[in-house]
Parts: C-alpha cells; structure tokens; sequence
C-alpha cells in the first residue's frame, strides 16, 4: 500500500509531525520508520507504563485521535483516514495493511453504571483486549467494542458495531456485525471471490 499525500508540502508537513511527536513522547511512542501525521490530530499518551507503538509506513488522517493508557500497538503499512478515533486503556493491536474509513472508532473498554444509596458510582470501566488482524478494511463510521477479534483479510461495512468476534476472510455488516459473505483466494492466479455465507 503506498500512502499518496496531493502535494510534496503536505506529505512533508505529515512527516515533521511524526517526527515531532516521537520528540515530545519520547520512548513511549516507539517506531522504526517515519509516518504521516495530518493536520489537527491529537496523540494522547497517559500513565507511567502507557504505549504506542508504530510500524513502517504510518497514515493519520485529519482530526484523528490516538489514546493510550495501556499498549496501542499498530503494525506496518496502516492507513487510517479522517476523524478516526482509536481509544486503548488495557490492549488494542492493529496488523499489518490495514485501512479504517472515516471516523472509525476502536475502543477497549465501556463503563457501566451502578447506583449506591440512590448515587450514581463513576469511572466504573471493563476493559478487554482488541486485535485487528491483517489486511482488514473497517468502513466509514463503524465502531469496534472491547473483546472483539477481528480475523486477517476481513472487510466491515460502514456503519458497523462490532461487539463479538469476526472469522477471517469474510465480510461483516450490522449493528451488531454479523458475517454475509466468505472470502476465498484463487491460488493459482491470486484473485479474491466471495461467496454466500454458508
């Protein structure tokens, strides 16, 4: 996947945000290579054993947001687009060759709400780990809840809530998501198909 920015300034602002972020983070943003960062994008990293870590080839789209208080690992190659909103409190990872549309959202973690003598108790959180595997595209505005394992070569449609697992090589759609269509690999010429659900 090769990340096109429209003008030379623009991909070299991208990469001196990059670089100015490692500067400010330190050792808790850790990458190989440079990436992009586009404009108004916020990358928050919180607490002593909190983490990011980058692969080769990094994209962030517009006023997208990274948050870490546990370990937001993101592997090589991955694109995401404007306004995505990626959350982690225990452990998020993101594979290889991955693309989110607009204004995704990955979260690790809910809060649920219990009453003590009739009072509302706060900053009740359950947190459980998110892996996204390879080669996963995650259409426009489709949200990823805690727990959720989403398999290698697995395509989202927009608009998607995904609050339990998805096999590899299908295709996923729904609130919830629920899977409509296998994928299948031709191994003698390398061409994708999909098939019914069986």
């Amino acid at each position: 996947m090769r990340l096109i920015y429209r003008s030379p300034l623009r991909r070299i602002l991208g990469i001196l945000r990059f670089c100015l972020c490692k500067v400010w983070h330190g050792k808790k943003l850790m990458s190989p290579w440079w990436g992009l960062i586009d404009s108004a994008c916020c990358i928050y990293i919180a607490g002593p054993e909190a983490r990011i870590q980058i692969g080769r080839r990094f994209s962030l789209g517009t006023c997208s947001t990274l948050f870490s208080s546990g370990t937001l690992v993101i592997q090589n190659e991955v694109f995401l687009n404007h306004n995505v909103r990626i959350i982690c409190r225990e452990r998020i990872t993101i594979g290889d060759n991955c693309l989110f549309g607009p204004f995704v959202s990955v979260i690790d973690h809910d809060h649920h709400v219990d009453f003590v003598d009739g009072a509302l108790q706060r900053h009740l959180v359950n947190s459980s780990r998110v892996c996204i595997g390879k080669n996963v595209w995650i259409g426009e505005k489709s949200t990823v809840l805690r727990g959720v394992t989403i398999g290698d070569n697995c395509v989202i449609g927009a608009n998607s809530v995904v609050a339990s697992s998805i096999p590899a090589n299908t295709i996923a759609v729904g609130a919830p998501a629920r899977v409509v269509r296998c994928l299948k690999f031709n191994s003698s010429t390398g061409q994708q198909t999909t098939h019914p659900r069986e």
